[in-house]
């Protein structure tokens, strides 16, 4: 950091260099966009979607377990919810358009895209923790094999990441216009 930039940690807010990120805002903006998401993931076979196992395809990373990996994966999931909502508010923060639920759906969009681009990469990772014959009794299957649907995929992929931008958006707008 330059001269004159500081960082002050408070209960409400974040303050870097003159500009405020609302922690508990960001937070439980992450926490609401990864709770629509995941029941937007859950959903997605009823629309007519392929299934998409997020929460399984992160577990199985750590784990052969069912279980542990379906917890692993939800904790990971949130996390990273949290993480790219802290990113958004960080954007917003910076002057890059305003916390607004079209803006952020805009982002969504964008992010949605890289993921598109990345997802084949991580569906090709060697996963040594999925077993190659098929889910045993207490095993993780494999995740991303329902997730190589081609365009139906990219479709759920592409709204799951608009619904994460919208949400994201008015949850944090609602923390920085009552603070």
């Amino acid at each position: 950091m330059g001269q004159g930039q500081h960082i002050v940690l408070s209960q409400r807010r974040l303050t870097y260099d003159r500009r405020t990120i609302y922690l508990g805002g960001a937070i439980v903006a992450g926490l609401a966009r990864t709770a629509a998401m995941t029941m937007l993931m859950y959903m997605a076979p009823m629309m007519g979607l392929p299934k998409m196992d997020i929460i399984g395809l992160l577990g199985a990373m750590f784990t052969p377990d069912t279980r542990l990996a379906r917890a692993m994966g939800t904790l990971m999931h949130a996390v990273m919810g949290i993480i790219f909502a802290l990113i958004y508010a960080r954007i917003w923060n910076a002057g890059l358009g305003t916390a607004t639920w079209w803006i952020g759906g805009v982002f969504g969009a964008i992010h949605g895209l890289l993921v598109m681009m990345v997802m084949p990469l991580m569906l090709r990772m060697p996963q040594p923790l999925v077993p190659v014959g098929g889910p045993g009794p207490s095993r993780v299957s494999s995740a991303g094999a329902e997730m190589e649907k081609g365009p139906l995929t990219m479709a759920g992929i592409l709204m799951g990441h608009i619904v994460f931008g919208v949400i994201v958006g008015l949850v944090y707008a609602g923390f920085t216009r009552s603070l």
